[in-house]
């Protein structure tokens, strides 16, 4: 009912050309269209019945494509691999990176601290390299890392990466 009162208030307000349904110029009350043929205001007055029959086969027409949809949706769930961490990067990166990388940003931003690191601005205190140190000992998969604490020179791929870029230049 909505649709037809909208309608019925546009076509009171506006011109529009019966055959074409467009919105046409209007000079001294005439309406003129680049169609030949139209048709008077009157023929296209739709009763009460047909607007119910017409908004209720628009109402079919939509549930009809909505179940389509759900079930080409559930087809598709049952026929889709199922992909660990499919949840989401957000989630893998709240439960398994975050739980491990919080912390120890906190402890470089101490050391920092300590070094007054913020202060000065040629400092011995590297950060990245401390988180680097941190990170490796304290990794969970390895605990017997944290039991001798290795500084960033003794992390065997930082030894292997100051080898390949230092050791050419002896």
């Amino acid at each position: 009912m909505m649709f037809s009162r909208l309608a019925k208030e546009y076509i009171a307000g506006n011109e529009i050309c019966s055959g074409c349904y467009q919105d046409v110029e209007t000079n001294n009350n005439n309406v003129q269209c680049q169609r030949a043929e139209s048709f008077s205001l009157e023929e296209l007055n739709i009763n009460d019945k047909q607007e119910e029959n017409l908004w209720q086969s628009i109402i079919d027409e939509y549930e009809k494509k909505q179940s389509e949809y759900t079930e080409w949706k559930k087809e598709k769930e049952r026929s889709s691999i199922v992909i660990p961490y499919q949840d989401g990067l957000s989630n893998y990166l709240n439960r398994k990176i975050f739980p491990l990388l919080l912390p120890a940003m906190e402890n470089m931003l101490v050391e920092a601290r300590r070094w007054d690191a913020l202060r000065i601005q040629k400092c011995r205190f590297n950060g990245l390299d401390y988180l680097a140190e941190i990170l490796w000992n304290l990794n969970p998969k390895y605990p017997k890392r944290a039991l001798k604490w290795h500084t960033v020179f003794e992390i065997p791929q930082f030894k292997l990466l100051l080898r390949l870029q230092y050791g050419r230049m002896r």
